[in-house]
């Protein structure tokens, strides 16, 4: 279980718990150590649920720089 909060409160959420996922995103190698997957819908409504999965910081960290290009709707990293 994993506690999750936001505006509405905090919450225990079921999560399967992966080690050491080698991740790969563009050309740049990412190595979780630590990889929670949540085991029910993200949204109340699961015919809503248009999230795939959330990308956190501990990822994003292996990047220098992030791009959100909200005309194009693009989300770059170099």
């Amino acid at each position: 279980m994993r506690k999750k909060g936001g505006a509405g409160g905090v919450q225990d959420t079921p999560v399967r718990e992966l080690a050491d996922m080698r991740l790969v995103l563009g050309d740049t190698i990412v190595v979780a150590k630590q990889l929670d997957v949540v085991l029910q819908p993200l949204v109340p409504n699961v015919e809503d649920n248009y999230l795939d999965c959330n990308i956190g910081r501990d990822l994003l960290g292996a990047y220098s720089e992030l791009v959100l290009n909200f005309r194009d709707m693009a989300f770059i990293l170099r």
